[in-house]
């Protein structure tokens, strides 16, 4: 499973809101725990997305850089890692 640090880590660097230069480093905590909370493995990538899309939405609304195609690269990255084989 994905670890926090490293969903957090992710959502740093898109910084979706553009607030890391000021913002404390757990400043999508929130967002990353809800999305934590409703992925799994056996999803496709396609439901991260939809479930990425909705959550980032919710906290966000329009004031934000996140959009169908940075979603999808987000949602695509965390469905690599969720399924790197050890």
């Amino acid at each position: 499973m994905i670890k926090h640090v490293t969903l957090n880590t992710i959502f740093n660097i898109w910084d979706p809101l553009d607030v890391m230069h000021h913002a404390p480093i757990d400043e999508y905590r929130q967002l990353t725990d809800e999305i934590l909370e409703r992925i799994n493995p056996l999803m496709s990538k396609n439901e991260i997305f939809n479930i990425v899309y909705e959550i980032g939405n919710f906290y966000f609304g329009e004031y934000t850089r996140m959009n169908n195609k940075s979603c999808d690269f987000i949602s695509e990255l965390i469905y690599q890692i969720l399924n790197l084989k050890n």
